[in-house]
């Protein structure tokens, strides 16, 4: 009796799967086979992951807006994102291979970042009435309103050819009418002066020019007084003496420089604490602070 085709076909796979469990060489390309689907896996197990989260797309479509006042676009965004992680790994492979180690810009940058750390985590209690009060009165100083003046001036351009800024405004003194202004060169640098102090006068005019200033006698013309943007005359309107003020009129001013002492007391404790982590050494001749 012939066998039926489908038998036939049977009894050869059969045959053909038990020769090829007998073979040594399949079992070394199975067994191969299988060791590196493995090491594959665990390859992609123990690759470090860069993870974009919600969180940084939103602050990077923030960052493009704030630069460019406009949203980015699909495609934009996909190109801020290939940047952000090459970004991070560039970042992590310079970390591995120890490219961060001995470089100013980047220790400098880092300590910066570990202030601002510093300062959000410095918790500083609301200061009461008493806090403020005490504050003020062992600062008085401090808070002590200057003597500040009111003042007009015409000027004589420095850009004048040779010294005849000076000749000129000697010249525009003698000949003003009794009670007009004298006249000056055109000027980007504001006619009138009120309650300017002498850290603001010296600061923009010169040292020498709020002498001059504040010895002038009030009401009158005088000049010519010298400064950057060339020759002066100037009239002292008024003088009002330094004094204190009073507690109230300064409180504002008084709660944010206490809460200022208190932010950097604590900034100190916090590093004060750290620096006690970490054993400091230092080579012979290198003087310690």
């Amino acid at each position: 009796m012939t066998p039926s085709p489908e038998v036939s076909t049977s009894a050869k796979a059969r045959a053909g799967i038990t020769a090829f469990a007998r073979d040594p060489l399949a079992h070394f390309l199975v067994l191969g086979g299988l060791l590196f689907a493995g090491a594959s896996a665990l390859d992609a197990m123990s690759q470090p992951v860069v993870r974009i989260t919600q969180g940084d797309v939103e602050q990077i479509a923030a960052s493009w807006q704030a630069m460019t006042m406009n949203p980015p676009s699909e495609e934009e965004m996909r190109g801020l994102l290939r940047e952000r992680i090459d970004e991070e790994i560039l970042a992590r492979e310079a970390h591995r291979l120890g490219l961060d180690e001995d470089d100013v810009v980047i220790r400098r940058r880092l300590a910066q970042k570990m202030s601002f750390i510093s300062d959000d985590v410095a918790v500083v209690m609301p200061a009461t009435e008493e806090d403020l009060l005490a504050f003020f009165e062992g600062r008085k100083d401090r808070f002590r309103l200057p003597e500040r003046y009111t003042w007009r001036h015409v000027v004589f351009s420095a850009e004048r050819p040779g010294d005849s800024e000076r000749s000129a405004a000697e010249a525009a003194l003698r000949s003003a009418p009794t009670g007009e202004d004298p006249a000056g060169d055109p000027s980007l640098v504001p006619g009138t002066f009120s309650e300017a102090s002498r850290e603001a006068i010296a600061g923009e005019f010169g040292e020498s020019f709020y002498q001059a200033l504040a010895s002038a006698r009030e009401s009158q013309w005088t000049g010519p007084v010298m400064s950057p943007f060339g020759a002066h005359l100037i009239r002292l309107e008024s003088r009002i003496p330094a004094s204190e003020p009073s507690y109230d009129a300064v409180r504002e001013q008084v709660r944010e420089a206490w809460l200022s002492e208190e932010r950097d007391k604590r900034n100190s404790e916090m590093r004060e604490e750290i620096r006690r982590r970490y054993r400091i050494e230092f080579d012979a001749g290198v003087p310690q602070p």
